[in-house]
């Protein structure tokens, strides 16, 4: 029977209102052939780096991960369980009920962002990966586990691109915005093993790039700036049969950078519609707030 994406667990940590998840084996096969032969005599297990990719409405709960330095160093779940379940559908109705559901498991994970986004009006989605680690590089990373009982779907609230501050001065006519912490991981295999033993992140280079229809704006940036005062961007979260929560209260999140450099990246357009500029910013570091108030 068919399964759909679930809540992601790490640990004590819930990430819901999952948009799509994808598990990748990453499998190898290494053929071994006797002198001259074409034909292999035989097939032996090569790496096998597992990871799961997946997309989240659920900010609120991803960026205060790890005391809310997520955005920037993500998340390592060691001697714990991350749990990776798909919900078993039903014939002729929604999801059957139960202990008849299946899961991806590990005993330890590394997880880190890819990308945040947002368009004018679309609700922000965040993408990240998890890779999985071996205990000793040979038992595998993962386990499959079926007959799992899953809690209700709990919907936690979602966040729409409100506005940018950068160096002091709203972006007008803001379009959309994608932020890439850069966060950069190599894998360390040991002793013939095909599975990863350890995680390093060596290397973090954060971008943020913000569509405009101001075409000023972005022509005013046509060599690099430094960042003067920084850049905040601004997600502002919606309300249950309305738009957004009051911009006073602290139900808001934003995403800050103090320091680095600025510069429009493309300007154009169609001959009968509006001009965008596309405005890179490479900030030195990022850090992100749940739970602010948007001046």
């Amino acid at each position: 029977m068919a399964h759909s994406p679930y809540d992601v667990t790490l640990d004590s940590d819930v990430i819901r209102q999952i948009r799509s998840l994808t598990h990748n084996t990453g499998g190898s096969v290494i053929q071994g052939f006797g002198s001259g032969e074409a034909v292999p005599a035989a097939m032996f297990q090569g790496d096998s780096p597992h990871s799961s990719q997946m997309q989240s409405t659920d900010l609120g709960t991803l960026l205060a991960l790890n005391t809310s330095t997520f955005i920037s160093v993500g998340l390592a779940v060691l001697g714990a369980t991350t749990s990776v379940p798909f919900r078993k559908r039903a014939d002729g109705g929604i999801f059957t009920s139960g202990a008849a559901h299946m899961a991806i498991q590990s005993s330890n994970t590394l997880i880190v962002p890819d990308s945040i986004s947002a368009g004018q009006g679309e609700s922000a989605v965040m993408d990240c990966t998890l890779r999985y680690r071996s205990a000793d590089g040979f038992a595998s990373s993962v386990s499959e586990v079926t007959s799992q009982t899953l809690a209700a779907a709990t919907f936690v609230g979602e966040y729409v691109l409100h506005s940018i501050d950068l160096a002091g001065t709203d972006v007008p006519e803001l379009q959309g915005v994608t932020i890439n912490p850069g966060i950069n991981v190599t894998e360390q295999k040991q002793g013939g093993g095909p599975f990863a033993a350890a995680f390093f992140e060596n290397e973090v280079l954060p971008t943020i790039e913000i569509q405009t229809e101001d075409a000023e704006t972005a022509s005013g940036l046509v060599d690099a700036a430094t960042l003067g005062s920084g850049v905040v961007v601004y997600f502002a979260k919606r309300i249950a049969g309305g738009i957004i929560e009051s911009t006073a209260t602290t139900a808001h999140i934003s995403i800050t950078a103090a320091a680095g450099l600025r510069q429009a990246i493309t300007l154009g357009g169609d001959g009968r519609s509006n001009s965008s500029g596309t405005i890179r910013v490479n900030p030195l570091a990022l850090t992100a707030a749940v739970g602010v108030a948007i001046p």
